[in-house]
């Protein structure tokens, strides 16, 4: 378990000659009162190359799951398949908080 303003990144190779790709990941972020909006904190995924380099921040859905804590979140990785990338979890909250964030469970889906 992780908690940090950003959890550990994660190196996976998305295998070519497919046409789709998606990672599917449970995450817990700090309650929503810590938002800067006050709605739920901001969850960006960073997709890096090999050498570090930047390809995308992806936006990731955030909202409420019951009152669990937790939240099944999915991303499309299409644009890098066959590619071997870096996965960089971000969670962005009120600046009065530190921002903390759990990522588990992740899931690498090629068709």
């Amino acid at each position: 378990m992780t908690r940090s303003p950003e959890a550990p990144a994660r190196c996976l190779t998305i295998p070519a000659n497919r046409r789709r790709a998606s990672l599917s990941f449970r995450c817990q972020a700090a309650s929503p009162a810590d938002a800067p909006d006050g709605g739920s904190p901001a969850l960006q995924v960073q997709v890096l190359s090999r050498s570090g380099a930047l390809l995308a921040t992806l936006p990731v859905a955030t909202r409420d799951d019951g009152g669990s804590g937790r939240e099944h979140r999915t991303i499309n990785l299409d644009d890098f398949i066959g590619c071997t990338v870096t996965l960089r979890f971000l969670r962005h909250g009120a600046p009065s908080s530190p921002p903390a964030l759990h990522v588990e469970d992740l899931t690498l889906t090629v068709q």
